[in-house]
């Protein structure tokens, strides 16, 4: 009997200790410096991210956000140039712009990862801490820290995502998607009525987003989430 009492101790304390190993060789996929980040977008009832696009064929740097909440609920506003509101509410993708308000289907079960990928703090992603990615002529910036992300999805395979934050103070201040296979960074669709439409989002491999600020835990009011507004 105290055989078999030991027996199940052992088991137990190996099981325990299988367990904490396990943890602790996942809570190291995500570089140190990156904790903070990963936490925060893990953890947030809401993200807003106002960023600098720069718009396809122009030497301007539209002001743009995205937001999105632990409701399920997420939308891109490009707020100067050619503005809409690009939104995935309810499981549905939909455009909104002065003209047109057509719904988009064929992204919803693309939405639908990226959103649950996103509340997840990226953490089913490939963290990979990296050199300063070359941003044209310009040097890197040596008060940055990088890491790139690979997303776990078919649809995101030819695509890398990289964060940039202040070595300071952790904050985000960069993100780069960078198109491994293609000149351009493009986003392809089936429309609603038609054949597929492949829309451009870069002049180059990189879209090189510039963070101008960063709200967590911020209250979004209904309208912010309309997928029939635009800016």
């Amino acid at each position: 009997m105290k055989s078999k009492v030991r027996l199940a101790a052992f088991a137990a304390v190996g099981g325990a200790l299988l367990i904490y190993s396990l943890n602790r060789v996942n809570s190291t996929t995500v570089p140190e410096p990156f904790l903070k980040l990963q936490d925060r977008l893990a953890q947030s009832s809401s993200v807003q991210i106002d960023f600098l696009w720069p718009q396809p064929g122009s030497a301007r740097q539209n002001l743009a956000a995205v937001r999105w909440s632990r409701r399920g609920k997420m939308v891109v506003d490009v707020l100067q140039g050619p503005q809409g509101r690009l939104s995935f509410v309810d499981g549905k993708v939909r455009l909104a712009t002065a003209d047109i308000q057509p719904p988009i289907p064929s992204l919803n079960p693309s939405a639908k990862e990226l959103m649950g990928e996103l509340l997840s703090g990226f953490g089913n992603s490939e963290w990979r801490q990296i050199d300063p990615p070359k941003h044209g002529f310009l040097p890197s910036r040596k008060d940055r820290l990088w890491v790139a992300i690979t997303l776990p999805f078919d649809w995101a395979r030819d695509h890398e995502l990289q964060v940039g934050i202040s070595k300071e103070t952790g904050a985000l201040e960069a993100m780069v998607v960078t198109a491994k296979t293609a000149p351009k960074v493009t986003v392809t669709f089936r429309q609603f009525r038609g054949g597929p439409m492949t829309f451009e989002v870069s002049d180059s491999p990189q879209l090189w987003l510039v963070i101008e600020d960063v709200q967590w835990n911020r209250g979004i009011s209904q309208d912010d989430f309309d997928p029939h507004q635009h800016p």
